[in-house]
């Protein structure tokens, strides 16, 4: 499993604003098509691996499986 993160805080805190405040202009700015508006919780990504490591995903095979609410753009 590849997993991919940015130190939101550190973001927020180089272009001297509140995490929450920057976040939403983020999506509000650069990422007005994002589905949820929001970033995927724990949870949702924990659903996600359940579900893969399931036998519900049997016939799932060699698939990227993306838990990010349309954020990224691209199919890798």
């Amino acid at each position: 499993m590849r997993v991919y993160n940015w130190n939101w805080l550190d973001l927020a805190k180089e272009n001297g604003k509140e995490l929450g405040v920057f976040v939403e202009e983020y999506f509000k700015n650069d990422k007005p098509t994002s589905l949820i508006q929001r970033f995927a919780t724990v949870e949702e990504v924990a659903d996600t691996v359940v579900f893969i490591a399931s036998d519900k995903a049997s016939a799932i095979n060699g698939a990227a499986q993306r838990v990010e609410g349309g954020i990224i753009q691209s199919i890798l």
